[in-house]
């Protein structure tokens, strides 16, 4: 069976990068894909012009990623097995198709996950992300500083967003990695697929650049869901580190 899988890509349509973004959803054969673009209401007609797309303008009175993914979530997402959202600058690589293979084969499994590569804004792959088979241990390793994946690299069954709640809005840049400690703190029946499914690009003037208030988010993240240091959070992340020794050697070199 094909699950029914919804993408969403939240853009101010502005950045020429969105046509691949666009075309490698389209590319993956795999599954029964919708691919979504929310944007701002001037920029509606245009977007489904150039890129033959449904496209939904962002709601009303509200700003940031966070609000646009959950309205389109919460408008569509029902109607759908699986879920996952993608920027206007970053793309699938054809091995994402592999994911949504286990998940046709294992209707058992919740949440699933992968690896990114991150690239410049020439294409140019500078760093492979680090990563593991531990999402139970989201939240121990994010008090020791390590985000276990990107949000590029998942899906998950629709209804444990509705469950969580969504994205908390409040966050500005990081309430994607607030909704995956939830996800991680309900032990979903998970899977980790050990290979490089996507490209995450790395831009000067994109939000997520922002350190300064990055780094306030992931404070203020670790004082909501505070976790004493303790012998386990130390093994998870030497076992992290260990998993990924060789991937730290490649940086190196």
């Amino acid at each position: 069976m094909n699950n029914k899988i919804l993408v969403i890509t939240a853009t101010l349509g502005n950045r020429s990068s969105l046509l691949r973004t666009i075309e490698c959803v389209r590319n993956i054969n795999v599954g029964n894909i919708s691919h979504v673009i929310i944007a701002p209401k001037s920029r509606i007609s245009d977007i489904e012009r150039k890129y033959k797309i449904k496209c939904i303008p962002e709601p009303k009175g509200k700003k940031g990623i966070y609000a646009a993914l959950n309205y389109g979530f919460y408008t569509y997402a029902k109607d759908y097995d699986y879920i996952t959202f993608i920027n206007d600058d970053d793309y699938w690589l054809p091995s994402f198709s592999k994911m949504i293979d286990i998940l046709n084969k294992d209707s058992s499994i919740d949440f699933i996950y992968s690896k990114t590569l991150y690239v410049d804004e020439n294409n140019r792959v500078f760093r492979k992300q680090s990563c593991s088979n531990q999402f139970y241990s989201f939240l121990d390793l994010f008090h020791r500083d390590i985000i276990l994946f990107t949000q590029q690299t998942t899906l998950l069954r629709s209804e444990l967003f509705f469950k969580i709640g969504g994205f908390d809005e409040s966050y500005k840049l990081i309430a994607d990695t607030k909704f995956w400690i939830e996800l991680s703190l309900l032990k979903p029946n998970y899977r980790y697929f050990d290979d490089f499914t996507t490209c995450y690009m790395i831009q000067d003037n994109q939000l997520s650049s922002d350190k300064t208030v990055q780094r306030q988010e992931h404070y203020r993240l670790k004082k909501e869901y505070p976790v004493k240091d303790n012998i386990g959070m130390r093994i998870a992340e030497f076992k992290y580190r260990l998993i990924n020794i060789g991937n730290y050697i490649q940086r190196l070199f």
